[in-house]
């Protein structure tokens, strides 16, 4: 059973986690705005973003995991207990999302999770080479356009 303290740090470590899927929906977005399809899309996303979140999840895993190892049973409780929804959070952005979004038409996935118009932060990939904002620059085509 989760007691009050074990319930907050869940909730909190799902709230890191989600961060992982929001990574994966963000570049899948991008890729499909660029002109490819849901398969192509999905396929970088994965071999980019959905790399690093693997390596992510998995350092930050290991690193919590460490505190089982800790003669505290406070302390083996919450390293156990986040390294579990950090491990939970990445098999869900690499797995359920990819599923549930394979589900949705592109053009279903575009009007969900679009990001608001001028708020293309970083994700052009193209780093400062043309084609779109460097990191850190905020894209006011659409805007200005309008």
């Amino acid at each position: 059973a989760l007691g009050p303290n074990q319930a907050v740090i869940s909730a909190i470590a799902l709230g890191i986690g989600i961060d992982y899927s929001i990574h994966l929906i963000s570049r899948i977005v991008a890729q499909i705005e660029r002109g490819s399809d849901f398969e192509e899309a999905l396929g970088h996303a994965l071999a980019t973003t959905g790399r690093g979140v693997l390596f992510n999840a998995v350092v930050v895993v290991a690193g919590f995991a460490i505190l089982a190892l800790s003669r505290s049973p406070d302390n083996i409780s919450f390293g156990l207990l986040i390294a579990g929804n950090m491990a939970t959070s990445c098999v869900a952005a690499l797995i359920l999302v990819p599923a549930v979004l394979s589900v949705l038409h592109e053009r279903e996935i575009l009007e969900r999770f679009r990001l608001a118009r001028g708020v293309r932060i970083g994700l052009s990939g193209s780093r400062g080479r043309g084609g779109g904002p460097s990191r850190g620059e905020v894209d006011r085509s659409d805007r200005d356009a309008a």
